[in-house]
């Protein structure tokens, strides 16, 4: 028989793993259209599956959960507090549901709308590209900053459109985050560093880009890795790309816009 009502949210967390944070309300996962500031329903297509499968005849299990706030995660909507709970919740081992997240993601789109672009029919130059007015060439940065001798992301273009899944499957898990934190590198100096003549807070410009590439300029498969392996990528060891970025600049390698 179907459940009629499971709780989830911070509560649930919080039952699960006392170290969480404490709730203030009660989120169920109910199609009562009831709302009070002390209980409060939501109801998605989706949630019927996690009635119907869910272990826990009261709380959301801990992995759905997870993968629950990994697919509300692509919208600025109280962001922090939504990846600081991610973060807590990767810590205790938890592995989120890949098939499930692509489902409540296409529910959390109807309700929320699309934020961002789709990767089809996007070419090695516009992948990545978020409109902004530039001073060097996209690619000559990404150049710059490269972890290797050539940017990373070049190892995943399959005739030169897109970022092939299949191809980035191939890279090593180290070297898929490394890739991931290659872009936000160049981001972080698009957008904050070279406009500010390199003033602005290195770390202020990291977690600013990658908030950008976690709701607005990612999609689909990819944005799954980046937010399932945010614990990786929150903190940035820099591997030196800003005096890289200096070094190439110094040395007329970057290419003016």
């Amino acid at each position: 028989m179907t459940r009629k009502k499971l709780i989830f949210g911070s509560a649930a967390a919080k039952h699960w793993f006392p170290d969480f944070r404490d709730p203030k309300d009660l989120d169920c996962i109910s199609p009562e259209s009831q709302m009070s500031r002390e209980v409060q329903h939501y109801w998605v297509p989706t949630f019927e599956e996690i009635l119907n499968t869910n272990k826990d005849n009261t709380y959301v299990d801990p992995e759905i959960l997870l993968t629950i706030k990994l697919s509300h995660a692509g919208w600025d909507i109280h962001w922090s507090k939504t990846m600081c709970d991610i973060l807590l919740l990767k810590s205790k081992g938890l592995k989120a549901d890949k098939i499930l997240y692509k489902k409540l993601v296409k529910d959390w789109i109807g309700v929320h709308g699309k934020k961002w672009a789709s990767l089809k029919g996007k070419d090695s130059n516009s992948f990545f590209e978020d409109p902004v007015p530039r001073k060097y060439v996209h690619d000559t940065i990404h150049e710059a900053v490269a972890v290797y001798d050539r940017p990373l992301y070049e190892r995943t273009l399959k005739d030169g459109v897109l970022c092939c899944e299949s191809k980035f499957e191939e890279l090593s898990e180290n070297d898929k985050v490394l890739m991931v934190k290659e872009e936000v590198w160049v981001t972080a100096l698009e957008r904050y560093l070279i406009p500010s003549d390199l003033k602005c807070s290195p770390t202020m410009a990291y977690q600013k880009s990658l908030k950008k590439l976690c709701t607005t300029m990612s999609s689909g498969w990819f944005k799954f890795f980046i937010l399932d392996n945010f614990d990786k990528l929150c903190k940035d060891n820099g591997h030196g790309y800003i005096q890289k970025f200096k070094l190439a600049e110094q040395n007329n390698k970057l290419k003016l816009a």
